[in-house]
């Protein structure tokens, strides 16, 4: 489906900001989830819960829909 994969790449590019300079091993301790998981979405082979939407949204200060692409 084209608009998943349009949907998939903004958010690895957010994700990417958000990561910044740290590494995925401290970004996924900060955020409570293992270092495979942000591995899995960064490579686009899962995408997140909504909970960890949320948690990536109230730790960062941005809104879910910026995060999977809809603003």
């Amino acid at each position: 489906m084209e608009n998943e994969e349009y949907y998939k790449n903004i958010f690895v590019e957010r994700l990417k900001k958000l990561i910044g300079e740290k590494s995925v091993k401290v970004f996924a301790t900060e955020i409570g989830v293992s270092e495979n998981t942000v591995k899995g979405w960064l490579k686009k082979k899962i995408m997140p819960k909504s909970k960890h939407l949320i948690i990536l949204a109230s730790k960062f200060g941005v809104r879910m829909n910026y995060l999977v692409g809809l603003e």
